[in-house]
């Protein structure tokens, strides 16, 4: 009678489980059936005759770059914008249509993105992309399967604005044409060269000159600063910062460079990569808050020397 009772048991759950399991599957097939005549009635209503590739991608050049197509090594420069299919945005690297949406972005950042091209997140995006050509423009459709699998399809609209293949070279071209324009920009009598950095690969450039003495590792700061990469793109700011210098959670530019000034006075300091957040830069919660391999440039002022 107990064996009876068991076969009985153990029958009567692979049946709950087969037919949950069942049901999961219609429930992925409505779903998914939900999805393709969305995408159908789309190009229909919009005139859109496009063949999609092999994976599902809708992909059509709004205009032809004329330089090459990136590899899935290289690093590309991109804006991009992307929104449902009734036009509801939800990303965009363009900070001022992401505040009057009042919509969170992808990235901290104001302005194109730099990004490892194995590093995306999104199927859809890195295809098209292979696709594209150095300066060209692009409207690409996907369904939730090049994208999150949340059954909701995208486009997404992308400009190509630059491919880099060596990103360590790319920033410093970067810093060579800051330095370019700096002593024009500043009126400053003196050209400041690639010689002129510290010996971490810091440069230091002092705009107004304090007095007493300078900070040495282990005291304790209070400045006021801007961040921004070097570009021009703002990271941050503060007026009121305080940290110990050579604090393992500070980075290492930043103390290199904070041991130059004196109180009161102001400088640029430009910190590569490798003496900031190095090749992986800082991401929190799938946001790009610092990209990876950035030029930072801190317009910072001492205030004060003594205890935090």
């Amino acid at each position: 009678m107990k064996y009876c009772v068991g076969k009985f048991y153990i029958f009567f759950i692979s049946l709950i489980f087969l037919l949950s399991t069942t049901c999961k599957k219609d429930d992925t097939s409505l779903k998914l059936a939900e999805e393709k005549l969305q995408i159908d009635n789309y190009l229909l209503t919009h005139d859109k005759n496009i063949t999609p590739t092999a994976s599902g991608l809708y992909f059509e050049s709004v205009q032809n770059g004329t330089g090459e197509s990136p590899k899935l090594d290289d690093f590309v420069v991109i804006n991009f914008k992307e929104t449902t299919l009734d036009g509801k945005l939800l990303d965009t690297s363009h900070k001022a249509l992401a505040d009057s949406n009042k919509i969170s972005t992808s990235s901290a950042i104001d302005g194109p993105l730099k990004l490892y091209i194995k590093g995306i997140r999104i199927k859809g995006l890195i295809e098209g992309l292979l696709q594209m050509k150095e300066g060209g423009h692009a409207w690409m459709l996907m369904p939730s399967s090049l994208t999150f699998s949340d059954y909701i399809p995208r486009i997404f609209e992308v400009e190509l604005l630059k491919i880099v293949h060596d990103p360590v070279a790319f920033e410093n071209e970067k810093i060579k044409n800051y330095l370019d324009t700096l002593s024009q920009r500043l009126a400053l009598n003196v050209k400041v060269a690639p010689a002129d950095s510290t010996p971490e690969g810091i440069y230091y450039i002092e705009t107004k000159s304090g007095t007493g003495n300078s900070p040495t590792e282990g005291d304790n700061v209070y400045v006021t600063f801007t961040l921004k990469l070097i570009d021009g793109q703002l990271i941050g700011q503060s007026t009121n910062y305080a940290f110990r210098v050579g604090d393992i959670n500070i980075i290492q530019g930043l103390s290199v460079g904070i041991k130059k000034m004196k109180k009161g006075g102001k400088a640029i300091l430009i910190i590569p990569y490798s003496k900031g957040f190095g090749t992986e830069g800082v991401t929190q919660q799938n946001v790009i808050i610092i990209p990876m391999y950035a030029t930072l440039v801190y317009d910072i002022e001492l205030k004060g020397i003594g205890s935090l």
